[in-house]
């Protein structure tokens, strides 16, 4: 039997990156690693998704899914949404990308973290579920 999920407001600071998305090469250990990883495998597609981010904001058609941290309850582990949330995490913090990202594609990243302090993304609407079993019912229909 499932729980019924609920949509809520999560400030964008008490996200982390799934450390076993599939679009990763391994399992990643830490968030840190999680993002270096992502950026590294979607090079300049990070760079567009961001640029879009900013001007767009988040699409509201497509809420993305966490489930609680182990960890910490005060956190969400993004399961569907991971490449938003990172591209987000690198516009707030675009030192993350040093090393995995050209030097141009590394400037246009800060650049776009410049515009991004006059009007940040705090918050964005999820789907929450209480396992990743639960979520995984739905995530499987749109990938």
């Amino acid at each position: 039997m499932q729980s019924n999920p609920k949509v809520t407001q999560i400030e964008v600071s008490r996200l982390l990156l799934d450390s076993q998305n599939p679009r990763l090469p391994s399992i990643q250990i830490t968030s840190h690693d999680a993002i270096r990883a992502m950026t590294e495998r979607q090079g300049n597609k990070v760079l567009a998704l961001a640029e879009h981010l900013l001007e767009n904001g988040a699409n509201p058609a497509n809420l993305m899914m966490v489930i609680p941290a182990k960890s910490d309850p005060n956190f969400f582990v993004v399961l569907d949404g991971n490449r938003r949330l990172n591209a987000l995490k690198l516009l707030e913090s675009p030192q993350l990308a040093e090393g995995t990202l050209s030097e141009k594609d590394l400037r246009k990243l800060k650049k776009l973290s410049r515009d991004f302090e006059s009007s940040p993304i705090q918050k964005f609407s999820f789907v929450v579920f209480d396992s990743r079993d639960e979520a995984d019912v739905w995530i499987s229909l749109t990938h």
